[in-house]
């Protein structure tokens, strides 16, 4: 018998498509096997012998709805109501698959189909890294650590003993600019203090001049004597302050 020519899928009805999917999923169920006189003929189970069942698939199907191959089916884009037509039938063939991978005969058949006809069924498989310790320049990352550590305190070391020096030099410094005030203070009342005695004194220019040039060379050695001992001064208070911070570290 000479089959009915389809129109193009573009130019079908959903209606036809509906029609179209019912007939098909009839067909895949196969009929019942009647004797003559009319009735089901069963196994020894009880079961009703069936012939003509098959199993659906997708190209199937897609032959059933006029299509001419899978991949023009699955491609296939028109109205909503359409599309939604077509996934309810996927679906159906899909409740299929996914019940036959609970039977280890027909699980990698199932497994295949479900993978290369709809989304969400495709293995995941994250990829195996090995982690391996870093290096840089050369040098394992533990033993790198390593060094930082040991580089990290020589730096800290450092770090305190030149501000234990800076320290130093700055109380030697203060002190040093303490004495020099000092002596220039007692200086300048020394200085005042001859001149003071210059006015209360009234002698001739020669007596005078002498006297000045003695009161110079005593003064002299008197500065140099101030001078002295500002400088042991300074020195004293510098050590004092050295064995101070010391004894702080």
């Amino acid at each position: 018998m000479q089959q009915k020519n389809k129109s193009s899928p573009q130019k079908r009805t959903v209606a036809e498509y509906e029609n179209d999917i019912d007939t098909y999923f009839r067909s895949c169920e196969g009929e019942q096997v009647l004797d003559e006189n009319g009735e089901v003929v069963t196994d020894k189970n009880g079961i009703p012998c069936i012939i003509g069942e098959k199993p659906p698939t997708i190209t199937g199907l897609a032959l059933a709805l006029g299509f001419a191959s899978r991949e023009r089916f699955l491609l296939f884009h028109g109205s909503k109501e359409m599309e939604k037509l077509f996934d309810r039938a996927k679906s159906r063939i899909e409740d299929y698959l996914e019940s036959r991978l609970l039977n280890k005969d027909t699980r990698d058949g199932a497994k295949f189909c479900l993978t290369n006809n709809f989304k969400n069924w495709n293995e995941k498989k994250e990829p195996i890294v090995e982690e391996k310790p870093s290096s840089a320049g050369g040098i394992p990352l533990p033993e790198k650590q390593k060094l930082l550590l040991e580089f990290s305190a020589e730096m800290s070391e450092q770090g305190k003993m030149k501000n234990t020096t800076d320290s130093q030099q700055e109380v030697a410094q203060k002190t040093k600019v303490q004495g020099d005030a000092c002596f220039n203070q007692e200086q300048k009342a020394d200085d005042k203090q001859i001149q003071k005695n210059q006015k209360c004194k009234k002698e001739s220019p020669l007596t005078e001049k002498q006297k000045r040039i003695e009161q110079f060379c005593g003064e002299f050695h008197r500065a140099e004597e101030l001078q002295k001992s500002a400088t042991e001064k300074i020195l004293e208070q510098a050590n004092r302050q050295n064995e101070r911070v010391k004894d702080g570290l």
